[in-house]
């Protein structure tokens, strides 16, 4: 087994010999030989041990064990122990989930402060196959088919080349101690079920199934190689930048021939997942315009024949104050002012730029975004009209209309930023300053 794993950090690259591994000690049978192994082939590593204090005594009893042994071969020993039925509630995730988050957390910590190159942890053949089939009842779709990567960031996974009896006779061969975990045996969990009752199962039905669960995974990670390579060039094709906004084109979706497929997987990087491919395929070929699907991240709106992609908005302040001096503001947008004479003032009809007659305006000024109710005079009308309409008659899209912010002059709007002022603030024939803003 100590040529296998040689071979196999080779062949996978997995680090070179100069490298140094903190490697993750549960004290269970896979990383105590995953330890030795390390040590036999003369890597230089660290022991990270932690307790998530879920088994009470048993949990102490195993820190002590792992403790004891980075003594005895003095080996650097790093500890630390988790309220993990705490993070668990407060996250909102399951004990398992909430077990990951912590160590991993943990380990790029230790490895970051103490210099360590890598990561690595115990993961078999056996925990691969047993991945396969939770991912594969959680309907993760073809890359949770692939299996544990032997590689993924900073953290290797040397030993996944060995099944569970391979480790347990290289255990009772070189004589290695360990702990045994009394909750693996608990059927409670749904891997604990794979593992003691479906593999079992299958492995009666098939000889040496779990090596050919592993060519099969090997061969689903490369067609999902293929898979990605080609979701990225429709991805080039189909998803259109604007500046902060994405747009797809609903057409260009629907005459695909998997469209829920791609489509899914051009909005995986906002924040869509499985649970609301649902609602989005209704936005998509059912939506009237302005309906709208929110995720963690961003906002998506169907606009006509567009999917709008637009970030959710950073600020949350309703309401921010410019003084007489202010020469600019950078947040929430970048506005510049100044104060020209009349005679040496040339207007445009630029809409970022607003031309206020100086003299009919309140300091300090506000800019707000807008609300419900909200009312102005558009230049060139006599009329008020509400805001609401006038973005209506603009054709102005939902998600534009949440990021507009409008110039106000104590209850009064006197432009609405990127569109109109209000033509109660013009520059007329007796102006004698103008009021200069640039909306960049």
């Amino acid at each position: 087994m100590l040529r296998q794993f040689k071979e196999f950090i080779t062949t996978k690259g997995l680090l070179a010999p100069q490298n140094r591994v903190l490697i993750a000690v549960s004290g269970g049978i896979d990383s105590m030989v995953m330890l030795d192994l390390f040590e036999r082939s003369d890597y230089p590593v660290g022991i990270a041990h932690c307790n998530f204090k879920l088994r009470g005594d048993e949990s102490d009893m195993d820190a002590d064990f792992v403790q004891g042994i980075a003594s005895e071969r003095n080996i650097s020993f790093y500890y630390t122990s988790f309220d993990t039925i705490q993070y668990a509630r407060d996250k909102g995730l399951s004990i398992q989930m909430a077990a990951r988050e912590l160590r991993y957390g943990w380990f790029e910590e230790i490895r970051k402060t103490e210099g360590f190159d890598l990561i690595s942890t115990g993961h078999n053949l056996d925990d691969n196959v047993e991945t396969f089939f939770v991912n594969l009842l959680r309907g993760t779709g073809l890359a949770g088919l692939t299996g544990i990567p032997v590689k993924s960031g900073k953290v290797i996974r040397p030993i996944l080349f060995a099944t569970r009896n391979d480790i347990e006779e290289y255990a009772k061969d070189m004589n290695i101690r360990f702990r045994t975990d009394s909750s693996n045996n608990e059927t409670k969990y749904l891997r604990n079920k794979i593992r003691h009752e479906i593999v079992p199962l299958l492995n009666s039905l098939q000889n040496d199934f779990n090596v050919l669960m592993d060519n099969t995974m090997q061969r689903l990670d490369q067609i999902n190689g293929l898979y990605i390579d080609y979701i990225n060039l429709l991805r080039n094709d189909l998803l259109k930048n604007k500046g902060e906004r994405f747009l797809v084109s609903i057409s260009s979706i629907k005459n695909l021939k998997y469209p829920e497929t791609v489509l899914f997987e051009l909005l995986k990087p906002f924040g869509i997942n499985t649970g609301m491919l649902g609602d989005l395929l209704y936005v998509v070929n059912h939506g009237i315009s302005g309906k709208q699907l929110e995720t963690e991240t961003h906002i998506l709106t169907r606009d006509r024949d567009f999917l709008l992609i637009d970030p959710k908005a950073h600020s949350m302040k309703k309401q921010f104050i410019i003084t007489r001096c202010k020469p600019e503001i950078i947040e929430p947008v970048h506005l510049e002012f100044k104060v020209m004479k009349m005679d040496a003032c040339e207007i445009n009809d630029n809409p970022n730029m607003a031309y206020l007659d100086h003299d009919k305006i309140e300091f300090p000024l506000k800019l707000r975004k807008w609300q419900k109710g909200d009312v102005f005079y558009p230049l060139g009308m006599k009329n008020s009209k509400k805001l609401s309409d006038f973005f209506i008659d603009q054709k102005v899209s939902l998600p534009d209309k949440e990021k507009a912010w409008l110039l106000c002059s104590g209850n009064d709007i006197v432009w609405v930023v990127g569109y109109r002022i209000d033509d109660r603030f013009k520059v007329t024939g007796s102006t004698k300053k103008v009021f200069v803003v640039r909306f960049d």
